[in-house]
């Protein structure tokens, strides 16, 4: 792999609005669609959209349409348990809570109605029993349940005192000492560690870092997730997408935690990452071929907005790009 000395995405800029129109679903500001040519908005086609508008700094709202948004938002919860509900993906519904109140967040808003599902969870003995009790032999998904309601608590403020302790002393007490991962499920005590577990932690690491809360075990975060990125720079295939985040976030944040550790392999791995985003963004019949929905976008680019945090020479945009996690830490 060739690398250049700086990269752009003056393409992907030139196309990106068209890209977004396919999901366009209503009249308002705020009415997108998941799936392409839908007639009806839903929360993940309007989450997403945002989120891509935010990372790309080009998120450009009048007042009245801000508030316009923020009610589109608003309208996918679920008044009576506070849960935002959505049926086009298979995500958790912490995960669809969580991810609505980020985008909420990101142009100054908040749910509508307060969370009363926390009620399940408001004690140290009631949230450690509903952690202990989640299906972690699949911890890539399950691993949006936990962060997910941590996420929408700090974003709302409606955390009872003590909660955030509860839940770090929990993440502490089940990190795995070899990898920085929660391996916590019967399958991941077989000894294999894959992409998956990798993808489940960075799930709690933005969570750390939001509270500026110290990374478990840093230095291993950095050699596991280096040891799972494939030569092509990403952690799946050739599509970039979340799970290129994943292990974006976790190399950058990690070595930072631990005095720049491994820096100049954490740079190489950056850059592969980086040069295989570019490659594919850049190339409209790539990306209009194999980002069929709204949301798998969204996580590539977080990915470019925390490469250009880290390596800010190697990327050259006309705005730079905005990474939301440090301000809404859901994604």
């Amino acid at each position: 792999m060739e690398f250049e000395s700086v990269y752009n995405l003056n393409n992907f800029l030139s196309f990106i609005h068209e890209f977004i129109e396919q999901f366009k679903a209503g009249p308002k500001i705020g009415d997108y669609s998941y799936k392409r040519g839908k007639e009806i908005p839903d929360l993940y086609g309007s989450s997403d959209i945002l989120m891509t508008l935010y990372a790309i700094n080009e998120l450009k709202l009048t007042e009245n349409q801000r508030l316009e948004w923020i009610k589109r938002l608003q309208t996918f919860q679920d008044p009576k348990t506070g849960w935002f509900k959505e049926a086009e993906t298979l995500h958790f519904k912490e995960h669809s809570t969580a991810y609505c109140i980020a985008a909420l967040n990101l142009i100054g808003g908040k749910p509508a109605f307060p969370l009363k599902f926390m009620k399940k969870m408001n004690t140290k003995r009631k949230l450690w029993r509903w952690l202990r009790w989640q299906l972690w032999s699949l911890i890539w998904s399950t691993s949006h349940r936990g962060p997910g309601v941590a996420a929408a608590l700090a974003m709302t403020g409606e955390a009872p005192a003590g909660w955030f302790d509860w839940f770090f002393e929990w993440c502490n007490k089940k990190v795995d000492p070899k990898t920085g991962y929660w391996r916590l499920g019967f399958i991941h005590k077989l000894g294999m560690i894959s992409k998956d577990e990798m993808a489940g932690a960075f799930h709690f690491y933005y969570i750390y870092e939001y509270f500026k809360h110290p990374l478990p075990y840093p230095k291993q975060i950095v050699d596991w997730t280096l040891r799972l990125q494939h030569n092509n720079g990403l952690w799946d295939k050739n599509v970039p997408y979340c799970i290129d985040l994943d292990g974006v976030y976790s190399l950058a944040r990690a070595s930072k935690a631990a005095n720049n550790y491994r820096k100049r392999d954490v740079e190489r791995a950056l850059e592969k990452t980086l040069h295989t985003i570019v490659t594919c963004l850049n190339d409209k019949e790539f990306l209009f071929k194999n980002y069929r929905n709204s949301h798998r976008l969204v996580g590539a680019l977080a990915a470019v907005a925390e490469i250009q945090d880290y390596m800010p020479d190697r990327l050259d945009t006309p705005k730079k790009w905005r990474n939301q996690l440090d301000y809404a830490p859901y994604i």
